[in-house]
């Protein structure tokens, strides 16, 4: 799940008029774990594991995520 298909879900959701607390729980739960997913993925393909830093982890992650 990417952020803008994130936003997209609860945007409609929202506008039902119906959520609550705990209507996003579960699409936030899929964001994070698509992020925790591309965060081990560009950990796994980096070249270098003694210098590994968020400049290098924005660059590796796949972009699917």
């Amino acid at each position: 799940m990417t952020i803008q298909e994130y936003l997209t879900t609860i945007n409609k959701r929202f506008q039902t008029g119906l959520s609550t607390e705990h209507t996003y729980r579960g699409d936030l739960q899929n964001l994070l774990e698509s992020i925790a997913y591309g965060m081990f993925a560009a950990r796994l393909h980096a070249p270098t594991l003694n210098d590994f830093s968020r400049q290098e982890a924005a660059e590796l992650i796949p972009k699917l995520v």
